[in-house]
């Protein structure tokens, strides 16, 4: 199917299409959320609301969903992996958006510097570091964050998962409001987008 893809990587909708014909564990091995159309248009509407114009993804992969995103949103996306030396060996699989590679501690600087331009939010897709998440979300000072990953109850684990900013779910955590969750449509996912509260 990675062919397929790449044949047709520069057209989103061509994409989703080439993967609606594969099985569910076929995708996956590609990326673990592919959203319908209509929850591109969703996102597109959300993003442009929020003013949202660029994205930096932690613990992207390929970065196949963030092309996507980047693509049908018409938005800037780059992307923050761990490994170096896999994801530049000749057996990493190939890349759909910039990737740079993180450091040790996080900094503040050191997003910025990753990130397609200073006004950018995070997005964390299917993440399972919930140390790592909780250190990026503590030198992260900008307005936004996103959150993509299965629906409660569904048999999926992440860490963190997308309720973990919202204070029904984690009454301690009083930093963010969550701004919309939109529904992949897969009947397993979401992507909730969450904002910064900030003192009057």
């Amino acid at each position: 199917m990675f062919s397929a893809i790449s044949e047709c990587a520069k057209d989103w909708r061509e994409v989703l299409e080439v993967v609606a014909q594969a099985s569910v564990d076929e995708r996956r091995k590609f990326s673990w959320i592919w959203p319908s159309e209509e929850c591109v248009e969703n996102l597109q509407r959300s993003l442009k609301t929020c003013g949202i114009s660029c994205l930096l993804s932690i613990g992207c992969g390929s970065g196949l969903f963030e092309w996507i995103i980047q693509e049908s949103c018409g938005i800037k996306v780059s992307g923050l992996e761990l490994d170096n030396s896999w994801w530049t060996s000749p057996y990493a699989p190939a890349t759909f958006i910039p990737l740079h590679f993180t450091v040790t501690p996080i900094t503040a600087d050191f997003l910025k510097k990753c990130a397609p331009n200073d006004r950018f939010a995070l997005i964390f897709c299917y993440f399972n570091n919930g140390l790592a998440f909780w250190d990026y979300l503590e030198h992260f000072h900008g307005d936004f964050v996103i959150i993509a990953g299965p629906k409660a109850g569904v048999g999926i684990h992440t860490d963190p998962t997308p309720y973990a900013l919202s204070t029904e779910n984690a009454p301690k955590e009083k930093a963010w409001t969550l701004k919309t969750i939109i529904d992949v449509a897969d009947g397993l996912n979401i992507i909730a987008i969450y904002e910064r509260k900030r003192n009057p």
